[in-house]
């Protein structure tokens, strides 16, 4: 057994080879690398005579081990490539990630089972609510897509995922919605007018700027980029505000300041949907009525149009909601249909 160095010469300088024999003269040479510098090929050959001194074919020493693809690696690319998402569909990836990974981050997506998502599911369920486990595996699942993995051990037709049933929500009544104003400071009010008289989104009422605002025809556009929906499908369109409410906002601002965002004190902070949430749960709790989300302002309206007997088609395009079957069956509630009159509004606004 035999280990050699030779040179040859290639069009980027030398080479040094470094070749051997497993046995005599009647074996033939086998490649164990090419080296630019004859050190390299020192190195190479006294790793490959060591082999074969302790009687080791060299070529398992020599072999480079397999890269191995981890789920980790997947969710960096995947992650990357969903420029068809908005910053908070991405936020909520990292959040459920951190779910993800410890239990699969460092595993080859091909050697998950549906057995071990089960148990993954099972133990998720322990502190997570059905809805949120739901959206988890969702997005585990998406990961082995994007990875390839055929079957799918995340949408396998034995994997059960918790059910919940759903609660009846019931909108807050004009009663509420006082209660809940009259214990807000007087200046922050008026945002909490406008999601209830609107049923706008608080995304992007939250969005709406001064150059935004048609006052002629008393409306507000929101932009596409702030609507709900898919990135690439999404459409403009104007919301409609009744015009006292209007009056009240322009009375409030004079024509020098209107500049911004129509409602700027959410934006003193990083996080200014929170913020707006944790201002009315805390009007709530003073209030000492049941804890409402600003989205149930919504609720409230298309509840209140629906029974005044408003079409659901014509509903759909006040509140940018173009599946009319959840406009009827998930937005329309049972419930008293009393309006907050325009006098008793401004004497909580202004």
């Amino acid at each position: 057994m035999t280990v050699s160095i030779t040179t040859r010469t290639v069009k980027s300088g030398k080479r040094y080879v470094v070749r051997y024999r497993l046995g005599g003269r009647a074996f033939e040479l086998v490649h164990a690398g090419s080296f630019p510098t004859l050190r390299e090929a020192r190195m190479r050959r006294d790793l490959v005579a060591g082999e074969l001194a302790a009687g080791r074919d060299p070529r398992l020493a020599l072999r480079e081990p397999r890269a191995i693809r981890t789920l980790a690696s997947v969710y960096e690319t995947w992650r990357a490539s969903r420029i068809d998402v908005d910053r908070r569909t991405l936020a909520n990836y990292s959040y459920h990630w951190k779910r993800i990974e410890p239990t699969f981050g460092a595993r080859e997506p091909e050697t998950i089972t549906h057995l071990e998502v089960q148990d993954w599911v099972n133990a998720q369920a322990l502190s997570l609510t059905p809805a949120v486990v739901r959206d988890y595996t969702g997005t585990l699942a998406q990961l082995l897509d994007f990875a390839g993995v055929d079957p799918n051990p995340a949408r396998h037709r034995l994997l059960r995922l918790p059910r919940a049933e759903r609660k009846t929500q019931t909108p807050p009544t004009d009663r509420h919605v006082l209660a809940i104003l009259d214990a807000i400071p007087r200046e922050r009010r008026l945002l909490f007018a406008f999601l209830e008289q609107t049923g706008a989104r608080i995304s992007e009422t939250l969005a709406w700027t001064w150059g935004d605002l048609d006052q002629d025809a008393s409306r507000i556009l929101s932009r596409p980029e702030t609507v709900k929906g898919r990135r690439g499908t999404r459409k403009a369109r104007w919301v409609q505000v009744p015009e006292w409410l209007l009056d009240v906002l322009l009375d409030r601002v004079a024509p020098d300041d209107r500049s911004g965002a129509l409602f700027p004190w959410p934006h003193e902070v990083v996080h200014p949907q929170q913020r707006v949430d944790k201002v009315m749960r805390r009007a709530c709790e003073l209030a000492g009525i049941p804890h409402f989300h600003p989205h149930d302002f919504r609720h409230r309206r298309i509840s209140l149009w629906h029974g005044q007997g408003v079409p659901a088609a014509q509903i759909g395009e006040r509140v940018g909601q173009r599946n009319l079957t959840v406009t009827n069956e998930v937005y329309s509630h049972v419930m008293p249909l009393e309006e907050i009159g325009e006098r008793l509004y401004r004497e909580m606004l202004v």
